[in-house]
This record gives C-alpha cells, sequence and structure tokens, in this order.
C-alpha cells in the first residue's frame, strides 16, 4: 500500500512541476510580450530634465501612444500600426533617452541661426522629423531633428524614484529609505 501511495504522490508531483513550469513559462512569454510591444520602463541617468524627469526616475513609456512601431528588421519598410502625430510639448523615448518635442513638421524653427521648416511628409520629405530638446534647469540642449521611426513611445509616468546617490545605511535604517522618496511614487507626467 505504501509503495503504491509513493507512486500517486511521485505522479502528482511530476504533474504538479510541469504544470508550475508551464505556467512560469506562459508568464514570462506574456511579460517579455508586454515589454516588446505595451509598455516599457526608462531609468533617469541625469537631471537635464529637472524637475519634470529627475535622476533616479523610472519612467513607464507606452509604446502604443503614436502607433505599434513596425521596424521589419530589413525584410520590409518602416510603418507604424494606428498612427498618431507626436504633439509639440510631449515627452518622447528615443531608444537612447527621453526628450521633449519642441516642433513638429511644418514649423519653422531657428537652428545654428537658420531658419528652418521642420520637414515632413506633407513637405515632400522622406519621413516626419520632429525637433527635440531637453528643457530643465539648465540650458536647453537641443538634440536636433530626429526621425519618426526613431521614436519608441510617450513618457506617461514616473513609477517610483530610486537614487542611487544617497547613502544606504542599512535596510533597518530610516535615513535608507530617502531612495525611495515617497513624492516620486506613480507620478503621472
Amino acid at each position: 500500500m505504501n509503495l503504491f501511495l509513493l507512486k500517486i504522490l511521485k505522479i502528482f508531483y511530476i504533474l504538479n512541476v510541469t504544470y508550475k513550469s508551464n505556467i512560469d513559462m506562459f508568464h514570462m512569454v506574456v511579460v517579455r510580450v508586454v515589454r516588446a510591444v505595451g509598455v516599457t520602463i526608462y531609468t533617469i541617468k541625469d537631471d537635464r530634465m529637472s524637475p519634470t524627469l529627475q535622476y533616479g526616475d523610472r519612467v513607464l513609456v507606452n509604446r502604443w501612444s503614436y502607433g505599434l512601431r513596425i521596424t521589419g528588421g530589413g525584410l520590409f519598410n518602416y510603418g507604424r500600426i494606428a498612427r498618431q502625430p507626436v504633439r509639440r510639448g510631449d515627452l518622447v523615448a528615443l531608444s537612447t533617452a527621453i526628450f521633449r518635442c519642441k516642433a513638429v513638421p511644418g514649423d519653422t524653427v531657428m537652428i545654428n541661426g537658420a531658419i528652418t521648416v521642420v520637414p515632413g511628409l506633407e513637405q515632400c520629405a522622406d519621413a516626419d522629423y520632429y525637433l527635440m530638446e531637453s528643457i530643465g534647469k539648465y540650458e536647453p540642449v537641443r538634440l536636433g531633428l530626429v526621425k519618426e521611426e526613431q521614436i519608441v513611445g510617450r513618457a506617461v509616468g514616473v513609477v517610483f524614484r530610486y537614487d542611487a546617490r544617497k547613502p544606504m545605511k542599512g535596510i533597518y535604517n530610516p535615513q535608507s529609505w530617502e531612495r525611495f522618496p515617497a513624492d516620486r511614487i506613480l507620478c503621472p507626467l
């Protein structure tokens, strides 16, 4: 009887482990798909956009804000499904950092002392371009004209902030929790 019970328990154990590993694999795939298609997190590594974005902010970026990007990896041309234009003033995530959109296609701007019209498809350009810059407490830093295909999505909010520049004095020390300021948790932008 004991041998029979051990065999039954072994079968249940094997089924349970297989079931759990399949569930874990499913969760991992779902998380990967959501991060690739839906939203992603950017970490702010400097104070150039302060006070809007501060060092250590974890910013949620919506990849669908301007339409789903399809790059094709060289197999087919760049495109966007459900394309939406970038608006002036949007916090836009590029592959490297987050910038503010200063001008949209058709706007007239001054670049390096010359008056320029920001090119776009309506002006017979090869793509829509946007003028990006970081505006903070320091002098504005212009990134320049950015092609639409370089835009990942729109920054929608700060999930939390972790300031690694502040000293860690042990997990139970209240001063260590200064690394996670409460005013920077789930803040919309």
